[in-house]
């Protein structure tokens, strides 16, 4: 009988990868395009391999990991707001990408209609682009600095790509924070990436 249970449930689990995969592509996508400054070849590998679900995800968005409230709930919320056009949640990452008309809506207004309705925000995850970085020393240099923010919970910055992801608590560090840090380590930072 165990035997039985344990095939029926691999074999759930087996229909269901290509579903799971498909979901997170895009919120895999930003991760990837910073990697982590291990090896140059990492980075340019994770780009090129990327690029055509990168492409899908262009344009204003917000990345964020949130805590409370239902899921039938965070499509009713966003329905209520002009200007949103699609939400995906990542099943394994947990993060929701919220894309947007910049024109409508903003990030800002996303969030605090999130929180009115029962959401926190645990986590946001921005993607800059980061200009002057020319080897590993210099992402190190970049990740260094951002670790050192309180509310900041990860930093993978990449040379190669030219590219700092970063997750932080909104309610600790504030983007502009962030975009000081930046360029206090002697690199400039430009518009969100995402």
């Amino acid at each position: 009988m165990k035997q039985s249970l344990r095939l029926i449930v691999a074999s759930l689990a087996l229909a269901s990868l290509p579903v799971a995969l498909h979901a997170g592509e895009g919120a895999t996508c930003t991760s990837a395009k910073a990697c982590c400054a291990s090896t140059t070849a990492k980075c340019e590998a994770s780009a090129a391999s990327t690029a055509s679900t990168c492409s899908a995800s262009k344009g204003p968005q917000v990345t964020l990991k949130l805590k409370g409230g239902r899921n039938a709930n965070l499509g009713t919320t966003l329905a209520k707001l002009d200007g949103v056009s699609a939400a995906d949640t990542c099943s394994e990452s947990k993060f929701t990408t919220i894309r947007f008309d910049k024109d409508k809506v903003c990030a800002s207004k996303i969030m605090a209609a999130l929180q009115d309705a029962g959401y926190r925000i645990q986590t946001q995850r921005v993607t800059y682009a980061v200009e002057g970085m020319s080897c590993g020393a210099c992402s190190t240099k970049v990740t260094k600095a951002l670790s050192k923010l309180r509310g900041v919970s990860d930093a993978k910055v990449c040379a190669e790509s030219k590219q700092a992801v970063i997750d932080f608590n909104p309610g600790r560090v504030s983007v502009d924070k962030i975009l000081a840090t930046l360029d206090a380590s002697g690199f400039k930072a430009s518009e969100a990436v995402n």
